[in-house]
């Protein structure tokens, strides 16, 4: 009888074994639609996120294929890029590799996370708006990395991207976009 309980928690701990090695390593896409009365036309954006350093192919090859099959409007790359918080370019490999592969595709915005590589300078938590050496990098592969509010039009549309600011702080700033639809886009 003893045997029926082992044999019951092997497989268990098999099925969470390939639960845990798929959501670490599979490549999914989730298709999330966010209306607005304010818009007549669809906008969309891909969003990568927490990339951790893995890499989908030779040169993130998977990645960028999946991505050649969607229709957007831009990028939006949201931090934690790499296994590790180094900014380093040998330790950011695989989202330089990303890029290289979809950057004659769309847009390209970038936000730090909570963990690197970080392209915006900090002092004592404080956000100074200033590139670090990796934020310059990309901006020369033609990554706008979001120090302050972007406008995207699209038709006679348009759309604000907005890092770590609130509606309001971006209509203080910005009075012109109050007409326009406000895209939260910034810290995780």
């Amino acid at each position: 009888m003893w045997y029926i309980y082992v044999l019951c928690a092997a497989v268990l701990i098999s099925l969470l074994t390939a639960f845990c090695y798929y959501e670490n390593n599979g490549l999914s896409v989730t298709r999330l639609k966010v209306s607005s009365n304010k818009l007549t036309s669809a906008f969309s954006a891909v969003i990568i996120s927490d990339l951790h350093g893995k890499y989908f192919g030779d040169n993130q090859q998977e990645l960028v294929h999946a991505l050649r099959n969607l229709d957007f409007d831009c990028v939006l790359l949201t931090g934690d890029m790499n296994k590790y918080k180094e900014s380093d370019v040998q330790s950011s490999g695989a989202v330089l590799d990303l890029i290289n592969g979809i950057q004659d595709m769309a847009p390209i915005f970038w936000v730090d996370g909570n963990g690197g590589p970080y392209a915006i300078e900090t002092i004592d938590g404080g956000v100074t708006g200033r590139l670090t050496d990796f934020g310059q990098l990309l901006e020369d592969m033609g990554v706008q990395v979001l120090t302050e509010p972007v406008e995207i039009q699209k038709d006679s549309q348009r759309i604000w991207l907005t890092p770590e600011l609130s509606k309001m702080e971006l209509q203080m700033n910005y009075e012109e976009s109050s007409n326009d639809a406000v895209v939260d886009y910034g810290k995780k």
